[in-house]
Parts: structure tokens; sequence; C-alpha cells
């Protein structure tokens, strides 16, 4: 069974949601969560961590949207082949790309590089 590591800090200033989806994505980066893996269920991990149960949906969905995991009916959620890349996506790819559904400009070499320098992570509805 898949060990996850994972430590909420109510007092950390950040919602507890927000916590545990930055270490969903660090362990995904990190290779501790492989492509395939399968999450605990919402329920299960909500009781191990002493949290709601949309504590864990919240993130689980967050994560879902930006293109880490992936929902399968019936099945629950599991780790994409490289978290958050277009399914194109050749090995060694940067795994911080943007989902342009979700409103950010996707440039490659990252924030500040290209035409428009500083402009590669802002919303695509910003007008100014």
């Amino acid at each position: 069974m898949l060990e996850l590591t994972v430590c909420l800090d109510p007092g950390d200033g950040r919602p507890l949601y927000q916590q545990l989806y930055e270490s969903l994505i660090q362990q995904i980066r990190d290779g501790r969560l492989r492509r395939g893996d399968r999450l605990p269920g919402k329920r299960s991990l909500a009781s191990q961590l002493a949290v709601a149960v949309n504590t864990v949906d919240t993130a689980y969905q967050m994560l879902v949207a930006e293109g880490y995991l992936e929902a399968r009916e019936r099945s629950g959620f599991f780790v994409l082949e490289c978290a958050g890349a277009p399914p194109q996506a050749a090995e060694g790819t940067d795994c911080r790309y943007r989902n342009p559904l979700l409103g950010y400009h996707t440039r490659s070499g990252g924030p500040g590089a290209g035409a428009g320098g500083g402009d590669a992570h802002k919303p695509l509805w910003h007008t100014g």
C-alpha cells in the first residue's frame, strides 16, 4: 500500500487543504509518488490526518484541475505520467507546466522567459 508523508500544521497560517495540496505536489515532483500510484481514498486520508473530508477533497480536486491527478469513477485518484504536463510530453519534461485552461500563460523556460518577460504566469483574463 502507498505510504504518504504528510505533515499538516494548523498554526501555519495556510489552509490545511493548501498544505496538503503542496505536500502532494512536492511528493510527485520528487518522485515519491509515481505515475499510476493510487492515492488513499478521501475518507481514509481525512481520517488518518484528522481533518474533514472536504479538506482532502479540495486538495485532490485542485490536483486534478492542474493535471497532477486523474480521478477515476469508483476507483479513486491516480498520479498522472508527468504531473501537469501535456499527455504527449517527452521524458524530462518540466513538470511545472500550467494548464492554460486554468488561466495561466505557458511558455518554455518558466516565468520571465521569452517575449513578455515576467508575464509568463499572468492570468489570461488580466487586462492590464
